[in-house]
């Protein structure tokens, strides 16, 4: 599981990636005995699984650029450039990415929605409003499928907690986008 966008910065962090292996018998043995010689965690891959496999593996490489790309767009709103929101934040990236990995999902998980709080997440939905409803939809999609992960979170997001923030979701015939 690596980007090859870059093959330099690909080759540098090779080591600790995981290669996921469809093969059998002594190819699977031969692969994984690469895989570990350079480094890396073998995911051995069941047949007629790849084309789930690589649409997994989008999420986290390919649309973390659309998310940011997001992000980068409403900053310019205020006037900020790309290299200017970035600079702010891939360093938040990187400390979520931290906190996934050193808790996991549910415990690492950010944000207001994780915490329940349906006013910030309102005035977020109000303010994305005014400036895109494209931004708005996408916004209140993640939020709703932020929800789930919440409830996971070890002494985190209640359930009654999770109905006010969905609320704040619905209110303004929002509630519309997420059940089409």
């Amino acid at each position: 599981m690596q980007s090859f966008t870059d093959p330099i910065a690909a080759a540098e962090s090779l080591a600790g990636c995981t290669v996921s292996v469809e093969a059998e018998g002594d190819l699977l043995q031969t692969l994984g005995a690469i895989a570990a010689a350079l480094g890396c965690a073998v995911n051995r891959l069941p047949a007629n699984v790849r084309a789930l496999y690589h649409a997994a593996a989008g999420y986290p490489s390919q649309y973390i650029n659309v998310i940011l790309f997001e992000a980068v767009k409403i900053w310019a709103s205020w006037g900020a450039t790309e290299a200017q929101a970035l600079r702010a934040l891939i360093p938040l990236v990187r400390g979520t990415l931290q906190s996934i990995e050193a808790r996991g999902l549910a415990a690492g998980m950010p944000g207001p929605v994780s915490r329940g709080d349906a006013a910030t997440v309102a005035s977020h939905v109000s303010a994305l409003e005014a400036q895109s409803s494209d931004a708005r939809r996408l916004y209140v999609e993640l939020c709703y499928r932020s929800l789930d992960l919440a409830l996971k979170r070890p002494q985190g997001l209640d359930v009654d907690a999770a109905d006010r923030v969905r609320k704040a979701l619905a209110e303004g015939g929002l509630l519309a986008f997420t059940e089409s």
